[in-house]
């Protein structure tokens, strides 16, 4: 997300691990063993912008950006 931020790319988490939200983080008990799958989703899922003006050149930019930022 940072480098991302610094090319002027607005990202953020793309999903939550609900039981780890402040909310639900102490009933435990509603939660049988480890939720693998949701923890790795919440660490690594991006959201990339997403809206009725984005451009193909914008989305050529941010495709742009991550191939940069991931090679």
């Amino acid at each position: 997300m940072a480098g991302l931020a610094a090319r002027g790319i607005q990202s953020g988490p793309a999903t939550f691990a609900v039981h780890r939200e402040r909310p639900y983080a102490g009933q435990r008990a509603a939660v049988r063993g480890p939720l693998p799958v949701a923890d790795r989703l919440a660490e690594q899922a991006l959201a990339l912008p997403l809206h009725h003006r984005l451009s193909h050149d914008d989305v050529d930019r941010v495709c742009d950006a991550l191939l940069a930022l991931l090679g």
